[in-house]
């Protein structure tokens, strides 16, 4: 099973998601992971846009009820937690771009 929810997750990320732009976290309230991903991009001078998923049901559907889900310029980079190495590198190609 775990298997299967892995791979299946790992389909989603890199999805669009229509409805954001820039760096949305999209947590619950008291989410110690989200609020370990707030924390990291804020460290990377990244002030994200927070969205808690009681309020958007169809995102949670879509892609499940891991949280934090960390959507960067309107793709889905992760589920729960947060890669820090990861993150770093998305964030410098993105700075790139600008």
């Amino acid at each position: 099973m775990k298997q299967l929810l892995s791979r299946f997750k790992s389909l989603l990320v890199g999805q669009k998601l229509d409805t954001s732009r820039g760096v949305v976290v999209y947590t619950e309230p008291g989410c110690a992971c989200s609020a370990s991903a707030i924390e990291l991009l804020r460290d990377e001078g990244v002030e994200p846009s927070i969205v808690m998923l009681e309020d958007h049901p169809d995102v949670r559907r879509e892609h499940g009820a891991a949280t934090p889900i960390v959507s960067i310029d309107g793709r889905v980079r992760f589920f729960g937690r947060v890669d820090a190495v990861l993150l770093k590198r998305i964030l410098k190609h993105r700075r790139r771009q600008e």
